[in-house]
């Protein structure tokens, strides 16, 4: 599986994922960026899967339909916002586009999305919340017997 964008091949057979929070007219225009990449990459796009929707709870129908197809084998997004805004949930998605056997291509970035890197993103995003926790917690503390609060 390549792990830069310059090991893509020629003809490379792509599913493009697209998805909006509320417009329609939105989606269309990154449907048509992500084509418009496809053909500069000279990739095979087999098929558009497309959906309008936003929230953690959004099941993203489109988005298991493209990483479950047998016709391709990478799915093609505008950005990372387009599989999740929430870190967490992105990692879950794209390591199951990748069991899948599917590699996740970033029009944006002009990348593929390492689910390696991603998960490691993810655990120092982990730390770094527990750690301004307890910066709070401390101050919140110091605050208290300061007799600020």
């Amino acid at each position: 599986m390549p792990e830069n964008i310059k090991e893509i091949e020629k003809g490379l057979k792509v599913i493009i994922y697209a998805r909006y929070s509320t417009q329609s007219k939105f989606l269309n225009e990154q449907i048509q960026k992500i084509m418009d990449y496809c053909k500069k990459k000279d990739l095979e796009v087999v098929s558009v899967q497309r959906e309008v929707g936003k929230g953690r709870r959004f099941f993203r129908i489109a988005l298991w339909k493209a990483m479950r197809s047998k016709k391709a084998d990478a799915v093609v997004i505008y950005n990372m916002s387009r599989i999740s805004r929430e870190l967490n949930t992105a990692q879950k998605l794209i390591s199951k586009i990748y069991k899948h056997n599917k590699i996740l291509i970033s029009v944006e970035d002009d990348s593929i999305i390492n689910p390696e890197l991603l998960s490691r993103i993810c655990e120092v995003n982990k730390i770094g919340s527990m750690i301004n926790l307890e910066l709070l917690d401390s101050l919140a503390e110091n605050m208290c017997e300061a007799d600020i609060l």
